[in-house]
This record gives structure tokens, sequence and C-alpha cells, in this order.
């Protein structure tokens, strides 16, 4: 036990100290730290980020659950201020309780040796390190799902029901929890009253959930989509996803409004022209026709692809899962793991399709970890053991580097920032595709759903690109040179498409203003643009 507790100690404190040696920077990260911020500001739970304004964008609507961000800003409340150290050392502590979880479940399974086993495999799985660190809400759900199947185990299932609620309230996939975490209820107590276990579990998570419904009803409407459990992960949490892809090529008038309804879950008119089919009048770059060209959702991994799967699941875990399968000792209560892992699975292809991010199965990962703990607990090769064992050891540290290099802000990407916030108007608008660029310069960023033209802007005509700038009223176009992309054969707006990017010198009414090895920083002359603002500002 004494190992135990020293392993979670020195897991716990190198995630801290990364975190906190870092830099707030990398995805979504910045979008949370946000939402908490405008909930401690406000005193209550915002509806959109105030910075960009109700109308301006939908990308910031704060539709998301907000648990984590609650929790956060009351913390802060409790601290006397904003603090990213606070920020870091809370979301670490979803980390000790997930790796707390994953050993009682595995002894509450199995037994000693494969709960100490469970909490290492836990601690050394490579996304679970990284989203520990990084302020992902993927952690918190992941670690409430351990904690509610423990509660379940325990027959705790009034507990286990707030548990479940919780996991709700911090991410929506955790909805697909709700039937396998009931089967699992119904197989341990299919003789003991197992209906009235299953209406207290049930209960308990309605006393969360259902609040929460009703006051996303009555702020967000029919954005909200109550009735539906499907229109709530295909029209919310997938929802910005759809919209990208709807966006990737310049949208005909007719194509724009059928996206915007298939958005917003409303059935399009079948008179109405379908988004995505070719537009005889649309011009694209002067390219060929963008249906001849593959054009695909881009994620920052996919599940269909193995280096995606080593990089977030490690070596250690798959060795042993597929070790278990060869073994074929398979147990009765293992079902008490596959039934979550696999029906959890099964929604996250519908939902997320093959190609989908791996980071949203990161809630199955512990459990899958659990399962990984038998055949290790039960290898007789004692140098096995100790080099798998080293390979965690290794995977953990080196995860722990990985993320303090890339969550860093470069001396490039900070001279850049010190630019836009000398020599740009405090209105401005960038077109740019990560939001971290509005935290350290607190200018207006604009990429995909913030900006319906982007798709003009990146394959339109010279013409369309000039005149979907000044339509939006954006003057500058910031591009980070890491994220060119090769575009001959795929489009996408996960980066800078190279047609594009070798197009900028040759625009005439684009001039290049700054640049350095991982930035260049390009200017609308100024123009009606300006002259707009002006007269507005005037009146």
């Amino acid at each position: 036990m004494k190992k135990t507790l020293w392993i979670l100690l020195s897991c716990s404190i190198g995630i801290i100290a990364v975190g906190l040696l870092s830099d707030l920077y990398l995805g979504d990260e910045i979008y949370h730290f946000r939402f908490a911020r405008d909930i401690y500001r406000t005193g209550e739970r915002v509806t959109y980020d105030p910075f960009f304004g109700k109308g301006f964008t939908l990308q910031t609507h704060y539709q998301i659950p907000p648990l984590w961000h609650l929790c956060l800003a009351f913390l802060w409340t409790v601290a006397g201020g904003v603090s990213f150290a606070v920020a870091q050392v809370y979301h670490a502590l979803y980390f000790v309780l997930l790796l707390v979880a994953a050993y009682f479940l595995g002894k509450e399974l199995y037994g000693e040796r494969e709960a100490h086993y469970s909490l290492i495999l836990a601690g050394t799985v490579p996304m679970i390190i990284s989203f520990s660190i990084l302020f992902y809400v993927d952690m918190p759900l992941t670690a409430l799902t351990a904690l509610t199947l423990l509660l379940i185990l325990k027959k705790r299932h009034l507990g286990a029901g707030l548990g479940f609620g919780l996991m709700c309230f911090t991410k929506f996939n955790g909805f697909f929890f709700f039937f396998p975490f009931v089967g699992v209820i119904f197989y341990l107590n299919y003789r003991n009253r197992w209906l009235l276990k299953i209406l207290a579990f049930s209960l308990a998570s309605m006393l969360i959930i259902i609040p929460d419904l009703y006051w996303r009803e009555t702020h967000f409407g029919t954005e909200s989509h109550i009735g539906s459990l499907k229109n709530i992960m295909r029209n919310i949490v997938y929802r910005g996803y759809e919209r990208s892809r709807d966006i990737k090529i310049a949208l005909s008038p007719g194509e724009k409004k059928s996206a915007q309804k298939k958005a917003e879950g409303i059935r399009p008119d079948p008179k109405e022209k379908a988004v995505g089919k070719p537009d005889p009048g649309r011009v694209d770059a002067g390219q060929p026709d963008s249906s001849r060209r593959k054009v695909i959702l881009v994620y920052n991994s996919s599940f269909t692809n193995i280096k995606d799967n080593v990089k977030y699941f490690g070596l250690g875990l798959p060795f042993l899962l597929i070790l278990y399968l060869m073994r074929r000792r398979f147990e009765k209560k293992d079902i008490v793991l596959w039934g979550p892992i696999l029906f959890y699975f099964l929604l996250f292809l519908y939902f997320f399709k093959p190609s989908g991010d791996i980071r949203y199965l990161l809630p199955i990962a512990p459990l899958l970890c659990i399962v990984a703990s038998k055949p290790l607990a039960s290898w007789g090769n004692r140098k096995g053991v100790s080099v798998l064992l080293a390979i965690c050891l290794i995977q953990f540290v080196s995860v722990l580097v990985y993320v303090y290099t890339q969550r860093q802000i470069s001396p490039e990407m900070d001279r850049g920032i010190g630019y836009i916030k000398m020599h740009t108007p405090e209105d401005a608008r960038i077109v740019y595709p990560e939001y971290n660029l509005t935290e350290y310069t607190n200018r207006r960023v604009v990429w995909t759903t913030t900006f319906w033209d982007l798709g003009k802007v990146l394959w339109g005509s010279d013409e369309m690109i000039r005149d979907a700038l000044k339509k939006n009223h954006i003057r500058y176009i910031l591009i980070k040179k890491t994220r060119v992309y090769d575009d001959k054969d795929i489009h996408h707006t996960g980066g800078y498409p190279k047609s594009f990017v070798d197009r900028l010198p040759g625009l005439s009414f684009l001039e290049l203003i700054f640049e350095n090895d991982e930035l260049s920083l390009w200017r609308l002359e100024k123009d009606e643009t300006e002259e707009h603002r002006g007269r507005t500002t005037s009146g």
C-alpha cells in the first residue's frame, strides 16, 4: 500500500509541476479557462464570452456543461482572484481522483495486486497524462466515470446516480454511459430488488440533469434540443464540427441557408439546394470543381490511424489487452468493465465516426487499464513485467516532456503577440485558427464557425477574398507556418491551405507587415473598411 501511495504522489507531483511550469496555450483549454473566468467575474453562469459579444460569434457561446468551470470559479472566489496556479492544481485533482478510483475498482473486482497495476497503468496512459495537464473537460469526465462505476459496485446507488448526473454536467458524452451503468446495476442485483435500485440511480441523476436541461431551454431556446439526446449530441457536441465541415468550401446563398438550418436542428426545405452539392455559379479559386476534391473533417488524431493510437494509448496498455484476449482468461465479472467499454465505443463510432478524435475515448481508458491489470498481475515472467513497467515509466516522463515543450509560448510567437498588441487597433479582427491569440492580445479571432465566409477566403478568387474580408470588417490575416498544409488533394480548415498562403504575396490588396520564423501577419490596405468603422464610431 505504501508503494502505491508513493506512485500516486509521484505521478501527481509530476503532473502539477509540468502544468505550473508551462503556459496556458493549447487548443480548447483557453476556451475553458475563459469560461470559468467569465463566471467568476459576473457571478453567474454566463451564456457567451462577453469579449466577443453575443451577436458576433456562435463559437464562443458557452453551451457546454459547466461543472469544471463553476467549481474553478468558486475556488477563485475562495482564493481571492483569478489564478492560473489554482486552476492547474484544481485540474490535477481530477487525475488524483481517477487514479484512486481505478485502484479501488481493481481491488473491488480482482484484488490488491490488480489494483496496484490498475493505478500504474492508468497513471501512465499518454492521453490521461496530457489531458490531466491541459484544461480539457475530458479528464474530469473520465475521473467521474470511474468514480460512478465504483459507487455502483459498492451498491451506493444514490451516490452513483449523483455521480452520473455530474458526469453529464461535465460533458455531454457522459450520457453514453447511462444504459451500460443501468445494465451493470441489473447484472449485480437482478435477484435483489434491481428495479428499485435502478430507479434510485435514475432519480438521483435527474436531480442534476433536469435543472440543467431546463436552464438550457430557457437560455438557449431551441438550440439546446432538450427533447432528444441524439440532437443534444449531434447538434451541440458535434455541431461545431459539422458547421466546420459545411463551410470548408465557399457556399452559395442557398447552401448557406440550408447549413444554418441544419446546425439549428431544422429540417431543410427539399426545394432548397442541398448542402455540399456543387454550385455551377460558385468560383473556387480557379481550381477544378470542389466536388472532385476530397474534403475531410480534421481532428487532432484519428482512431483509424495506428500511430495516433500508440500516441494516445501508449505501448503497454494495448500489449496487455492483446495478452488478455490471447490467454482467454475471461470471468463473468469482467462484464462490469466490458459492458460500459463496448457500449461507449459503439456510440463513439456512431456519433464521432471511425476517424473520430481518440480523445473522445478517454472515459473508457481507465476501465481498459483495469482489464489489462489482470494479465499483468498473473504474468509469471518477472523480467517481462519489469520491462513493461519500465516502458510505462518512459511513457510517463516522455509525455511530460512533450506536453511541457508544446505548451510553451515560443519566442517567435511572443514577438508576434507583442507586435499585434502594439500595432493593431483594439477592435481588430484577425483570421487565425487558435483561440490563444485572443487571450494574449485581446483581439478577436475569426475562424470556422465565427467566420462563415472562411471558405471564400481560403479557396475563393482574388475578388472573393477581398470582398469577404471587407464585408466582415476583417483587416488582418495571421499565418502560423507550422499549420500550413498541402491542399492539392485534400481540403480542410484545420490549418492554412498551401495554395492560399502561396497566393498572399501576389494579392495587391494585402501587405506583409510582420514576419518571423513562425508567423507572418498580413494587413488589408486601408479603404472603406476603416471608413465604415469611423462612420459607425462617430454615429
